[in-house]
């Protein structure tokens, strides 16, 4: 019916947590997911934007880092209908964004149980 649906969460430490569930379509997951990743300060973080489509396809559209040492960027994967976050660093403090567009009709995401989803 073509909205669009935000949520966002953030969390620090590690885990792997589901942003949502997929529905039984193939095209009822199209929008975007971006991550941010922060080590303490601002200036040490890395950031990622993923596009998510149709038939469980993610698309890394850009990652990268913006600190003198690699701050890791939080994986994103597909688990059966599960689109989950996983982090292995207990020092890193991340934001998520979920931006889900034109979904389809009699879908609604089914939210998971990432901290602070709203």
């Amino acid at each position: 019916d073509g909205k669009t649906i935000i949520k966002t969460g953030r969390r620090q430490g590690t885990g792997t947590y589901t942003l949502f569930t997929n529905g039984s379509g193939s095209t009822q997951s199209a929008g975007t997911v971006e991550i941010w990743g922060i080590y303490g300060t601002p200036s040490a973080g890395s950031y990622a934007n993923y596009l998510i489509s149709g038939n469980r396809s993610i698309q890394t559209v850009i990652a990268h880092t913006q600190t003198n040492s690699a701050v890791p960027v939080v994986s994103l994967a597909w688990n059966g209908a599960d689109l989950q976050v996983s982090n292995s660093n207990s020092s890193l403090y991340y934001n998520v964004r979920v931006t889900l567009g034109e979904i389809g009709n009699t879908w609604a995401p089914t939210w998971g149980n990432f901290p602070g989803m709203s």
